[in-house]
């Protein structure tokens, strides 16, 4: 017999499937926590400390487009 079409071992193996797509969410929903959390952090501290600095530096970081050589806030 063919290994998947096995009814005990096609179990297993969408057990196993399925515990790889539920850590996969858990590892990304933890991802997205720290970043908010991060995120949370440096707005209190900006809201907190209003210096000059901190306020001419915008939120989002610089890119540079690589064909133009100039930077956009984007």
């Amino acid at each position: 017999m063919n290994g998947l079409t096995d009814p005990g071992l096609a179990m297993y193996v969408a057990a196993a499937v399925t515990l790889v797509v539920w850590l996969g969410i858990f590892a990304y929903l933890l991802k997205i926590d720290r970043q908010a959390k991060a995120l949370r952090q440096a707005l209190q501290e900006r809201q907190t400390n209003p210096s000059t600095e901190a306020t001419n530096t915008p939120i989002r970081p610089e890119r540079v487009n690589p064909e133009r050589k100039e930077t956009s806030n984007v």
